[in-house]
């Protein structure tokens, strides 16, 4: 098995903890890493750890300009993007059997030239594909958001019953993809109180209800729509195994709450499994040699998971 890592931002902690989390992972023989990103932090990590350096396809666009840490620049935004462009290719071109990405700095991106709003954009452009909805798998929690980056005044636009519809079943089939079968699938509402009946808006009986009609129409089991703060609530007592949330905060807030950093994001309607870590560059920590590499590892080990759900599925 191939597995591709990109670094992530040169100037965060990315260079240290994809060189612990390959030395703890060890040679069982069984997956070959190939990392991504650009040669300077990453050298420089390897030789204040004493660590080996793994095989490294430059991808600098920016070559011999100074090494950084702890701040977001454009030299280490355009040099994450050719990394993530390189990664990308060699997996659609079957040189890789996954992608794990590292930290990224969405600032440093932009300031490297990205125009997408974020890297799930960004990854569904340089792809081809129609579209990319991102997974949260933490624990046995699976969940995700109608509604990504985007200003707040955009969620009610955007978020339609489509595109609900749509999130239901991607979530569904990814926690089956990952041995998940018959757990029960909770969709948030959007105002207090999932509207109250229609005192604090009707968007849960006009947008949202209809969704969960359609989903279970196809065969989800899904019920909704419940005030989205409690939905993690209920879920975490056992009710859901999947939650559906209407915008980025309403299901981020509640699990950074209680787990930030330990979740696995998976990049869904890629033609190749990739995932990424649940945390960010974390740039008050780069080059200081403290990082934890521990959710980095538990990516590897999802996405290698995933990787043989892909070429020996579940049965369903």
């Amino acid at each position: 098995m191939r597995i591709g890592i990109v670094m992530g931002d040169g100037a965060g902690i990315g260079p240290e903890i994809v060189l612990k989390a390959l030395s703890q992972w060890g040679d069982d023989g069984r997956v070959d890493f190939t990392v991504f990103g650009s040669p300077p932090p990453l050298n420089e990590m390897a030789r204040r750890l004493a660590a080996p350096m793994p095989l490294l396809i430059d991808c600098d666009v920016h070559k011999n300009a100074p090494l950084q840490w702890k701040t977001a620049t454009a030299v280490n935004g355009a040099n994450t993007l050719a990394a993530l462009r390189t990664a990308v290719e060699h997996a659609q071109t079957g040189r890789l059997d996954g992608v794990v990405i590292g930290p990224l700095s969405k600032e440093a991106l932009h300031l490297g030239g990205m125009q997408e709003p974020d890297e799930g954009t960004l990854l569904r452009n340089l792809a081809g594909v129609p579209w990319v909805r991102l997974v949260v798998h933490w624990k046995n929690l699976f969940r995700t958001s109608v509604v990504g980056h985007v200003p707040f005044r955009e969620i009610l636009p955007t978020m339609t019953t489509e595109k609900i519809t749509q999130a239901v079943g991607v979530l569904g089939k990814t926690m089956r993809r990952f041995g998940v079968e018959q757990s029960r699938i909770g969709v948030a509402g959007i105002n207090p109180h999932a509207g109250d009946g229609g005192a604090f808006g009707d968007d849960e009986a006009r947008v949202i209800a209809p969704a969960i009609a359609k989903a279970r129409s196809e065969g989800w089991d899904v019920t909704g729509p419940h005030p989205a703060d409690t939905l993690f609530v209920k879920a975490l007592r056992g009710d859901f195994a999947g939650m559906v949330f209407m915008h980025h905060d309403q299901g981020n807030a509640p699990m950074k709450a209680l787990a930030f950093g330990e979740g696995v994001v998976l990049y869904r309607g890629l033609p190749f499994p990739c995932a990424t870590v649940g945390h960010g560059p974390a740039y008050g920590r780069a080059g200081e040699g403290r990082a934890s590499a521990e959710n980095l590892l538990l990516t590897l080990r999802t996405t290698v998971h995933w990787v043989n759900n892909e070429k020996h599925p579940p049965l369903s």
